[in-house]
């Protein structure tokens, strides 16, 4: 960053962090998170998650030199737990990804503690978008993306799993929390454009 700093061409610096860094939801709890919070939930917890104390540490670190080196828009991915194919060549453990095999392979995967009832979910190839549009831009800088996509439980992805590999055993259900049955997702997207033209017809 000081290099990029000094060289002076570099325009734009897109990091990607983890929506741990800046808060933790907690399940029956509201949340009032803004710009300026960081959490340190995780640092403190740090033995028994590091990645996400790692990501916490480096983020306020770096938020803190950018803002006392202006020079290039500086912005940050916060995903969620991100999903999807990996996109890099490289063998490697790709922490949500890795925590989302696990469950499926019936593991035991500290990524349950993330899901306990219920977590965001967000496809890599959204969140390279994201960090692609931040790059791009202009007139962003010092800002902050949560990338979030939807919201799921470990049994979601059980049912999923269950109905898209049906010749596989997939373990039972987590005892989970109910989510409440008053709460809902949007409406589907293919519902709503139907009843968008309802009256064209």
């Amino acid at each position: 960053m000081k290099s990029a700093a000094r060289a002076g061409t570099v325009k734009s610096l897109v990091l990607t962090s983890s929506s741990v860094s800046a808060f933790k939801l907690e399940y029956g709890k509201d949340a009032k998170i803004s710009l300026d919070d960081y959490t340190t939930f995780f640092v403190d917890a740090a033995k028994n998650l590091p990645e996400s104390a790692n990501a916490g540490e480096k983020y306020v670190v770096i938020c803190k030199y950018i803002c006392a080196s202006p020079g290039y828009a500086f912005n940050t991915v916060l995903p969620s737990t991100a999903a999807g194919p990996v996109l890099s060549p490289i063998p490697g453990y790709y922490s949500t990804h890795q925590w989302i095999n696990e469950i499926f392979l019936g593991q035991d995967s500290i990524g349950l503690a993330f899901m306990q009832p219920s977590e965001w979910l967000v496809d890599v190839r959204d969140v390279a978008a994201i960090h692609v549009g931040a790059l791009l831009s202009t007139s962003t800088n010092g800002e902050r993306f949560w990338a979030s996509g939807h919201p799921f439980t470990a049994n979601k992805l059980l049912a999923i799993w269950r109905e898209a590999f049906p010749d596989r055993t997939i373990r039972p259900d987590f005892a989970f929390p109910e989510i409440p049955s008053w709460s809902r997702s949007w409406y589907p997207l293919e519902e709503t454009v139907v009843a968008n033209v309802a009256e064209a017809l």
